[in-house]
């Protein structure tokens, strides 16, 4: 049986077993100094930028409309758009390094024009964007923006494929981009970790979670889909936030 609990269960113990919050566990590892450091590799020449790297994302199959439900079953988590590493009753393993918070043009959902990113509300009113809900005519009129959270972070499990080359104390893990967007996603697995990382934590990596989802009626439709889910997973030593913050 799983030992992992809810978040808002877990609240409270995340409170209890938590650092204090320190500006100083805040600062990233510069970009310059990692850049640096694979300038090192004795079998490449030239300047080695963090933009060179291609690091795995991580997409989650929400409903038979999904892009990649074709190949892969509903709730499943994907790698790189090819490999499936946790099924829609798996609890998957996830500890987040590092995240990204940004606003993005809402588009229709069948379109393929993936919207515009800003930083800031402002940014997006700048650009003409409505960024709360307004009425015309008597007409409600919806945001043309959404929260979205983009998470770098590391994912455990004994899988064999080149995108788990990453090990500690002899557990394998794959460090991966997940863009967490749309308003389900976002209140359901952004704002929790945002809350813990806010109030009880003293960074991110200082607990793992788990992905997992659960099955969303569309009220409208009446159509069943599945949304991702989070759960409050272990906290996570010393040894293992020391060596996670140094990949950013």
């Amino acid at each position: 049986m799983s030992d992992t609990k809810s978040f808002d269960a877990g609240v409270a113990a995340v409170a209890e077993d938590a650092e204090p919050h320190t500006a100083a566990s805040m600062s990233p590892r510069p970009a310059a100094e990692m850049a640096k450091h694979i300038n090192q590799m004795d079998d490449f020449e030239g300047e080695f930028q963090r933009s060179d790297i291609l690091t795995p994302r991580m997409s989650f199959v929400g409903s038979s409309q999904s892009p990649l439900a074709d190949d892969f079953p509903v709730g499943s988590w994907v790698l790189n758009k090819s490999l499936a590493v946790a099924a829609k009753d798996d609890e998957l393993p996830m500890t987040v390094v590092k995240a990204t918070k940004t606003y993005r043009e809402r588009t229709d959902y069948d379109s393929d024009d993936i919207g515009r990113v800003f930083r800031t509300r402002d940014d997006a009113a700048a650009a003409g964007l409505r960024i709360d809900w307004d009425e015309l005519n008597g007409e409600r009129l919806a945001p043309q923006i959404d929260e979205s959270l983009t998470l770098l972070a590391l994912i455990r499990g004994d899988v064999d494929a080149p995108e788990f080359c990453l090990s500690h104390d002899g557990v394998r893990y794959a460090l991966v981009v997940y863009t967490i967007s749309g308003y389900r996603a976002y209140d359901a697995v952004a704002r929790p970790l945002l809350t813990a990382r806010t109030m009880y934590l003293p960074r991110f990596c200082a607990r793992e979670f788990m992905l997992t989802s659960k099955e969303f009626s569309v009220q409208k439709t009446g159509k069943k889909i599945r949304v991702p889910a989070l759960l409050r997973g272990a906290a996570t030593s010393d040894a293992f936030q020391s060596w996670a913050s140094n990949l950013v």
